[in-house]
């Protein structure tokens, strides 16, 4: 036996038996990030719709969608929004099957909770690993809601940037002029 030999040998048997053991039982983090999209809403078929990197507080949520390949039983997956300031909003789940794909989603409610505007960022994690990092816009919306009585009708209206738009059936533009409003006939309201 030449010297260093040994030293060859048992380096390869122990490559040979961790490649067995990774073959047999997997790895910690055998899924692999296909794609992922920040999104308003998802289709029928659970893909993202309206891909974007900009929200506002008038969007009823923040979609942070990722698809996967080759999950297993038991992965857990962890969502993490982090605000310009405060402490990050976060959600997980727990794979219940084996998945050759898979999509899944995270969430940042919107709407009536108080949330900041400005710079976030968004992580996903498989276990502890982060896989994907991404960041995205929130802008306070610039509509209003009022429940004044503007131009003979009485309804609630919305005043975008300042500008009266009737939401009743009359279909008018506040100060009593007829509008395109999709749901009125165009005659101002008496």
């Amino acid at each position: 036996m030449n010297p260093g030999e040994g030293v060859v040998g048992r380096s390869l048997s122990g490559l040979v038996l961790g490649a067995l053991l990774v073959l047999l039982f997997g790895t910690s983090l055998a899924a692999t990030v296909l794609d992922y999209a920040l999104c308003r809403g998802l289709d029928k078929d659970g893909l993202p719709l309206d891909r974007t990197d900009k929200f506002s507080t008038e969007d009823k949520a923040v979609i942070f969608w990722v698809f996967l390949e080759g999950v297993k039983k038991g992965d857990e997956f962890r969502f993490e929004f982090l605000p310009p300031e405060g402490p990050p909003v976060e959600s997980s789940l727990v794979l219940e099957s084996d998945e050759a794909y898979v999509g899944v989603r995270g969430e940042l409610p919107l709407g009536s909770r108080t949330i900041p505007s400005g710079k976030w960022v968004a992580r996903f994690y498989a276990a502890q690993d982060k896989l994907v990092e991404t960041s995205f816009t929130l802008v306070e919306s610039s509509i209003v809601e009022s429940t004044s009585k503007r131009g003979g009708c009485s309804a609630d209206c919305i005043a975008p940037a300042g500008v009266w738009v009737h939401r009743a059936r009359c279909g008018v533009f506040g100060r009593g002029q007829p509008g395109p409003y999709p749901y009125g006939d165009g005659k101002p309201c008496s």
